[in-house]
């Protein structure tokens, strides 16, 4: 009886989890890997809006419409549509319903009970002594517990031998997770104009400032209007762009993997050097 045999079952078991959890992990990371698509219009004029959004991902598309407060919205995965229309009406008002007076007295009242001739010996109900109430924690030494507490966790942060590597690794990956969600294109075009001729000028330059700043392909054309008594905006805008949830998520997991590493190399230095002393 050849009995490596059985050594191999339990063998290829391990092999299909491994590989099968491999499969889902890729699988995972090439529907992260694939960009959702976005844009969006909107248009104001005499204080009325419109606006259009419009989400695509694989086998989703999803559309939001907002016109002269009615809102509609549209959710089709894999060809099957999901939702509607969403209008809000107003319900008209029912009158409430008035119950007729009952008579006091009617035709078949019946005969009143005789009293009942036995006596019920009531028992005096045994009191128990009232629980006692437990004890209040002092809120002052809770409050001093707690700050003393809080107060360790920032001094070991702002000691802590790696404080300026962490410092550097957390503003990098800030800086690279908001460039993730930097649209593609942006499109201003429209004149503004209110009765303060320095707030008109003050948010025409300073759109056009921020674009720059930011540094977004933007193209933005407003015309300021002046010398007039009531606010008047119309303004077309739009925008495209991508966004890749890998992307998105990527420089969280290396500062987590960069900073955890850190820790537990200090930790293991540690426990060596303590080892040693004693």
């Amino acid at each position: 009886m050849n009995w490596w045999l059985f050594l191999w079952v339990p063998l290829w078991i391990i092999v299909g989890i491994v590989a099968f959890v491999l499969l889902i992990l890729l699988i995972i990371i090439i529907l992260l890997a694939i960009p959702i698509k976005y844009e969006a219009y909107a248009l104001i004029k005499n204080g009325q809006r419109i606006i259009r959004a419009k989400v695509t991902y694989p086998f989703v598309n999803y559309i939001f419409i907002n016109k002269k407060g009615e809102t509609k919205t549209q959710l089709k995965i894999a060809g099957r549509i999901f939702g509607g229309s969403q209008n809000k009406k107003e319900i008209p008002a029912t009158a409430p319903k008035t119950e007729k007076p009952k008579p006091l007295h009617s035709e078949t009242t019946k005969a009143i009970e005789a009293p009942s001739t036995t006596k019920t010996v009531k028992k005096d109900p045994v009191e128990k002594p009232p629980p006692k109430p437990p004890p209040k924690e002092n809120f002052l030494l809770r409050l001093k517990n707690r700050f003393i507490t809080t107060r360790d966790k920032v001094y070991n942060v702002i000691h802590h031998p790696d404080r300026k590597r962490f410092t550097k690794w957390t503003i990098t990956a800030i800086k690279k997770t908001i460039r993730t969600l930097k649209p593609q294109g942006i499109e201003i075009k429209g004149t503004v104009g209110f009765a303060d001729p320095a707030l008109t000028g003050l948010l025409v330059g300073g759109a056009g400032v921020f674009a720059t700043v930011a540094n977004l392909q933007a193209f933005i054309e407003i015309a300021p209007k002046f010398n007039i008594e009531e606010t008047e905006i119309t303004l077309k805008a739009s925008i495209v762009g991508k966004l890749s949830l890998l992307k998105f998520i990527w420089p969280t997991i290396t500062w987590a993997i960069k900073c955890g590493t850190v820790l537990l190399f200090r930790k293991i230095q540690n426990k060596i050097i303590g080892g040693r002393k004693k």
